[in-house]
């Protein structure tokens, strides 16, 4: 094709994932979507089951979790897929992540052909379960986390099945804000078939498809062509997640390349257990391809960037659970997971390695009353630092490597809830040392107006993130209660469930920092210099 062709309708198929990413925000009834931006939006090849496009703001982890979910519907229902119809499924070990983030599938038609599938995925709040918000760190089955719901029509004809929208309403704590984030959802579907059509007006449908095509091969070379600059051979990465304060689960990767293909073998990490930390294997995968998207971000995401993996995991492993385990604790793995290629990846890439981010979704759920009555729950995602890398210091503030959802402002959160902001502001002293230093960690600190009920499910409490060539490991995650009956948490303790506060008790959350690049000896004293002034280490640490 026309490299013109080509160039212009790839833009213009992200412009349309990126304006259904902006309508799902803005529609949105749940702060987690319309203040968090916990979504993304993407089309699919219903041929190749791949994906074409998808929004720059949706959350990466997303990505080939969508494309999964795509092939589990069409492989259930393709043969009844119509114009108008919408599926929607959370089925984790269908779709990958965890049962809050519900997926809607809309077959886009022209002229009588299918010709893409839209999809659309959005975490919410509540989807029952034993604890309101999720994210349960006693839960010890899929059961205890929620609603499943596996592949369902909830729009024939593009009428919206009121039976299937009540039965899934029903079950959640918050019916109005759920019903509102699937019409959210529909709305984007709708948007992107409607500019999908503008599209094809212009260019017609053969040029559409012939371009898509391209762009997945091209997209494919590209990937291989960087496979091919690591020296074939295998090489290993290890890390650990704290399921408890004597207990973890061990991830062991070996990356082996040859010839621009990379096969991942996970023999050596640990079996499944009874608790919420399990891995479905379409989230592995995705863990997976956005650490090598980290390493060579230049090429496009579509399904031909992940075409050159292949994978091995023990049948039973904790990173390919057997359902019914227990999976809303997936982003602590699946970051844990994308750490350890990034340990294997520095050995084969020095120049190009980081040191470990602060890699722990570190999700507070709370809930309780208003002073009106009325039940309210929220979820508030950890931010935190960044790993030094060559030539740059870390991220400060970001948030978790592996999605991109946003610390809500403070100021929408103490409008919507019944809380007040003590602090937000950098962590001291929680930055790993290095040539290039990793970036600080974030303090939250807030008190409840009315009694809550406080879960948090986090990682890095007991295992610091990792520098890389001499870099030093940063501070670790610190999350801590006080109530009326003494502390929670603590240094050492990354899960906190079901604690009980009360007007002018206090949540205080400190996250880790990033990991450093190269000796400290080696940094700039200048610069230093400028980290002392601007508050981010003291004059004890750079003794």
């Amino acid at each position: 094709m026309n490299p013109l062709d080509i160039a212009i309708i790839r833009g213009r198929l992200q412009q349309i994932t990126d304006e259904m990413d902006v309508v799902h925000t803005k529609a949105a009834f749940s702060p987690v979507v319309s203040e968090m931006s916990d979504r993304a939006n993407a089309m699919i090849d219903p041929k190749r089951l791949e994906v074409v496009s998808q929004g720059k703001t949706g959350l990466p982890v997303f990505v080939s979790a969508m494309q999964s979910a795509a092939r589990a519907i069409t492989d259930k229902l393709g043969g009844d897929l119509a114009e108008g119809d919408v599926v929607i499924m959370n089925d984790p070990y269908l779709g990958g992540t965890h049962l809050q983030d519900i997926k809607l599938l809309r077959p886009y038609y022209h002229g009588g052909k299918l010709v893409l599938l839209l999809v659309s995925t959005g975490h919410y709040v509540d989807v029952g379960g034993a604890s309101a918000a999720g994210f349960d760190p006693a839960a010890t089955d899929i059961f205890q986390e929620g609603l499943q719901i596996p592949p369902t029509f909830l729009c024939r004809g593009g009428e919206i099945r009121r039976d299937v929208l009540r039965l899934i309403v029903q079950n959640t704590r918050m019916p109005e804000s759920q019903e509102g984030d699937i019409r959210a959802q529909l709305n984007a579907l709708d948007i992107g078939a409607r500019r999908l059509t503008s599209l094809i007006e212009e260019r017609g449908v053969t040029q559409l498809l012939e371009a898509i095509v391209e762009l997945a091969d091209r997209s494919e070379e590209q990937m291989r062509t960087y496979l091919r600059r690591i020296p074939d051979g295998t090489y290993h990465g290890r890390e650990t997640i704290e399921i408890s304060q004597t207990e973890e689960l061990i991830i062991e990767v070996a990356l082996t390349f040859k010839n621009g293909a990379v096969e991942l073998d996970f023999a050596g990490s640990s079996p499944h257990y009874r608790g919420p930390l399990n891995l479905a294997w379409p989230t592995t995968e995705t863990a997976v391809f956005l650490a090598f998207k980290h390493y060579f971000p230049e090429v496009p995401i579509n399904g031909g960037c992940f075409r050159p993996f292949t994978f091995k995991c023990p049948p039973g492993s904790f990173l390919n659970a057997p359902w019914p385990n227990a999976v809303g604790g997936f982003s602590e793995s699946a970051q844990r997971v994308a750490d350890a290629v990034f340990i294997a990846l520095a050995k084969a890439l020095p120049e190009l390695a980081c040191g470990g981010s602060y890699g722990t979704g570190g999700t507070l759920t709370f809930s309780g009353y208003d002073k009106n009555g009325s039940f309210f729950a929220s979820v508030f995602p950890m931010c935190g630092g960044y790993g030094g890398s060559k030539g740059a210091d870390g991220l400060v503030h970001g948030p978790l490597p592996i999605g991109l959802a946003q610390f809500p402002k403070l100021e929408a959160s103490e409008h919507d809830f019944p809380l007040r902001w003590d602090a937000l502001e950098l962590r001291p002293d929680s930055s790993g040392a290095g040539r290039w230093r990793g970036g600080s960690g974030s303090v939250f600190r807030f008190k409840p107006l009315v009694p809550m009920t406080i879960s948090f499910l986090g990682d890095r409490a007991r295992f610091a993130p990792f520098g890389v060539v001499g870099g030093a490991p940063a501070a670790m995650t610190e999350i801590t209660v006080w109530n009326k009956d003494g502390m929670s948490g603590g240094p050492g303790n990354s899960m906190v469930k079901g604690v009980k506060v009360e007007p002018g008790d206090c949540v205080e959350m400190k996250s880790a920092g990033g990991g450093g690049y190269g000796l400290p000896s080696e940094r700039d004293p200048a610069a230093n210099t400028a980290d002392l002034k601007d508050g981010l280490v003291s004059a004890l640490s750079l003794r």
